[in-house]
């Protein structure tokens, strides 16, 4: 039975994606392998790495769309073929994590037992030793996102997750694309009331990160947007509530009043 599987993203994957593969396959049964609109060149370096894997199922986009939109691809094509899937494990092509850090993840979800939204975040340590833009870019983001949702994150920014189905299923219903999608799980998860966990990996960074194609400064900037927007719609969510309780308010049966202004602002 195919329940657990391992989600790996790729745009243009270079050799640490072979070695990972090579770690990873003899001891995991299902890989699912996204090429997210790679060259034709790139294309035929996927098709050619997972020659003789049985356990390899390889994905793809006619452009690129974004790491969001391979994650959700991935998800689908499971969740609409595989009736018994139960958890996955979302693992980066640029060799930043360890097998045995992804086998970790991997362990705790099978033998998780939450029914409802589970999330496992896998969060580095960050020293000054790595490079100074992900230190301050990371560092500045578990403070923001922490404060504004309201829950200690150690790691933002992780691309090493694992969740059960039912928060797989969720996170289909989420419209962001890019890397905003793994700021708008953060989102989801305190939003459901979702467990969390979060399981220290080891931190590990190439040529000062540079191959990266996260944009530090746009990319940045598009996640913060998000976590300001639910702010902003909470607020006003808020507000309003207020506003239609203070008009409809009767003394006399202040409950009464509240759950009128509940209902009007759940039809809103």
């Amino acid at each position: 039975m195919k329940e657990f599987f391992i989600i790996i993203p790729c745009y243009k994957p270079t050799s640490k994606l072979k070695n990972i593969l090579e770690k990873i396959s003899p001891k995991i049964d299902n890989i699912i392998l996204v090429d997210d609109g790679n060259s034709s060149k790139k294309k035929r370096y996927l098709v050619n790495l997972i020659k003789k894997k049985s356990n390899i199922k390889l994905l793809s986009h006619p452009i690129n769309l974004g790491k969001g939109a391979s994650i959700k691809t991935a998800l689908s094509y499971i969740i609409n073929n595989f009736k018994n899937f139960k958890g996955c494990v979302v693992v980066d092509a640029d060799g930043q994590h360890d097998n045995l850090d992804i086998l970790k993840i991997l362990t705790i979800l099978k033998k998780n037992k939450e029914k409802n939204s589970f999330l496992i975040l896998g969060h580095r340590n960050f020293s000054k030793d790595i490079p100074f833009k992900s230190y301050i870019g990371n560092k500045l983001s578990n403070i923001i996102y922490s404060y504004l949702l309201n829950f200690k994150f150690l790691d933002t920014q992780t691309g090493l997750r694992g969740f059960n189905k039912n928060f797989a299923e969720a996170s289909m219903k989420i419209i962001e694309n890019r890397f905003e999608f793994e700021t708008e799980q953060l989102i989801l998860a305190r939003q459901t009331a979702s467990k969390i966990q979060q399981l220290p990996i080891q931190t590990i960074y190439f040529n000062k990160n540079k191959e990266t194609s996260f944009n530090p400064i746009l990319d940045s900037f598009k996640i913060y947007f998000l976590v300001l927007r639910q702010l902003f719609i909470s607020l006003l969510v808020s507000i309003i509530d207020f506003i239609i309780f203070f008009k409809i308010s009767n003394t006399e049966n202040i409950i009464e009043s509240n759950l009128i202004a509940r209902s009007i602002i759940i039809l809103l």
